[in-house]
């Protein structure tokens, strides 16, 4: 069967996998790559008959293609250091990971950069740097947190990070399924709370509204005012009040689109693997336990133009 799988090596060439055989011996394997001076789209085949004579970067794709049990969640990772969550910083530093979420076989759980470098300009030029893989983890099936680290120290304006730093970028992320939960619970709360108050808005009229009535005892006609039950009205108000809170509580609990990323993707280890994510742009990256900066996310997708995942 072949199993395809796309990444970009430190040159930004575009390897295409194909894994032809597997046995306890041998992988076959045919990279397509550019050729010199070529476009991306003229391509010349490259056959390696075994894991170790491929080149490094095509020993890291066999083995995100060999060892993921789930499929492979592309993602964009915009990092922006310096910039703190409650104020902008003018010399805020941003830097763009292409990373794959990936969970191997034995619940090893790994976000591997798609290049082993990171590219940023100063002044002077650009800049490159290389960049390793970390691990990532998801609590109660919202909290995401993963990790990079930086072998090479590298600075922008007056913001460092020294050799060896690894972040640490934590976050929330929202399922669809979840997504119709809180959805769910919020219009449940809010059409009882909407239904309570059309009973008390019908008794304040009958209250102070109603029409006129014929008097018998005085031969005339009247218009009464105030309640005719007042307790049963106050209980009313006070249940409504309670309902309110609810309603309340029920939409903080839903996340505001804006902090959303744009689009919903896979992501890899969820209850349901059909299930699509949102993950939240309100994202902190610390530097143990200091927070240097902020960090967004949007999916890799296929359909969406080049323009979308640079």
């Amino acid at each position: 069967m072949m199993l395809p799988t796309t990444f970009l090596t430190s040159t930004s060439a575009l390897f295409v996998l194909y894994i032809m055989t597997t046995d306890t011996t041998c992988i076959t394997v045919s990279a397509y790559v550019p050729t010199a001076g070529k476009a991306p789209y003229n391509m010349q085949p490259r056959n390696y008959e075994n894991r170790a004579a491929a080149p490094p970067a095509v020993q890291q794709a066999l083995h995100v293609a060999h060892n993921t049990e789930s499929a492979v969640a592309p993602w964009r990772i915009a990092l922006n250091i310096g910039n703190k969550p409650g104020y902008f910083s003018s010399t805020s530093w941003p830097i763009l990971v292409k990373c794959d979420f990936c969970k191997t076989n034995g619940s090893n759980q790994e976000v591997i950069p798609q290049q082993d470098d990171v590219r940023y300009t100063i002044q002077t030029g650009q800049v490159v740097k290389p960049i390793e893989k970390g691990k990532w983890s998801l609590e109660n099936n919202r909290k995401l947190a993963f990790s990079l680290s930086f072998p090479e120290s590298m600075s922008r304006n007056d913001l460092t990070i020294n050799a060896g730093t690894t972040i640490t970028c934590e976050g929330l992320l929202y399922t669809l399924t979840d997504l119709k939960v809180l959805n769910d619970n919020f219009y449940q709360a809010r059409d009882k709370t909407w239904e309570l108050g059309g009973q008390l808005n019908d008794m304040s009229t009958e209250a102070w509204d109603a029409p006129k009535r014929w008097n018998e005892e005085k031969q005339q006609w009247e218009k009464k005012r105030g309640l005719e039950q007042p307790l049963s009205y106050l209980g009313k108000r006070l249940q409504h009040a309670r309902l309110q809170q609810k309603q309340e509580q029920e939409n903080s609990k839903r996340p505001d689109p804006k902090t959303l990323s744009g689009f919903s993707g896979n992501f890899p280890g969820l209850p349901n693997e059909n299930d699509k994510v949102f993950i939240g742009n309100m994202g902190i990256i610390k530097q143990g336990t200091q927070v240097i900066g902020t960090w967004a996310a949007e999916p890799i997708l296929g359909d969406r133009p080049v323009s979308y995942i640079q």
